[in-house]
């Protein structure tokens, strides 16, 4: 039962990041070309941005993550291994604070309190976003440093299991033994879908829920409708 379950989600998986893969370049395509007619972007559109192409990133890391986890024999070298997790690391902890930025945001433009601080803050929206942004690569970098010499301490354990004779042999088990213990294994396949679900399906409500992203999107389909008529005539 598991198996089969694991095998749907399997499937599931890569087809719920091509949806959002899509959603997010669509999104990040709008307010570009926008920005390039009006010479100018506001504020909430540079991050939704910036967001969208941060979730590409990570969908796409996910993706890869997916695939080694399936097909570990695939690993030749645990550098390789260390760079998927690095990845799967930054593009996740952009894709967090950029949400966490554009609410902020939202809250401090929409919400009316009478309070000093809250006041204060409203006025320095843009500035306080940015703040938070530079504060987080702190916590990014310490991240990646905590991952990396973690990575290094599971090397090393594994060295020492091994005999010098038969090292080089078990080596090549490395990765493998890496990505078992960092791999979605670890968890299982059904809460990597539901990872993946979460930004595939906010990009979609965010295309419902923005006018401008919903005109380009109408404009797109009523374009693709019309593309046959035209070719017949």
């Amino acid at each position: 039962m598991v198996g089969v379950l694991n095998s749907i989600f399997i499937i599931v998986s890569p087809v719920e990041s091509m949806i959002g893969i899509a959603g997010n370049v669509f999104i990040a395509l709008v307010n570009l070309m926008d920005w390039m007619k009006r010479r100018k972007g506001c504020f909430v559109d540079q991050i939704l941005t910036f967001l969208a192409i941060s979730r590409v990133a990570l969908l796409c890391s996910a993706l890869t993550h997916m695939f080694y986890a399936t097909h570990p024999g695939s690993l030749k070298t645990a550098n390789i291994l260390r760079m998927i997790i690095i990845s799967l690391i930054v593009t996740n902890h952009f894709n967090i604070w950029l949400a966490m930025c554009l609410s902020l945001f939202y809250f401090l433009k929409i919400a009316n309190f009478s309070n000093f601080i809250f006041l204060y803050l409203k006025r320095r929206v843009k500035k306080v976003v940015l703040l938070i942004l530079l504060m987080s690569l702190v916590l990014l970098l310490f991240n990646i440093i905590v991952i990396d010499i973690q990575i290094n301490f599971w090397i090393d354990r594994f060295r020492r299991n091994v005999s010098y004779t038969s090292s080089m042999k078990n080596f090549k088990k490395v990765p493998t033994l890496l990505l078992f213990i960092s791999s979605i294994r670890a968890n299982n396949f059904f809460e990597h879908a539901i990872g993946i679900a979460f930004p595939s399906g906010y990009s979609l409500a965010l295309i419902s829920g923005n006018s401008k992203l919903t005109q380009a999107f109408l404009s797109v389909l009523w374009r693709l409708r019309c593309r046959p008529k035209g070719q017949d005539a």
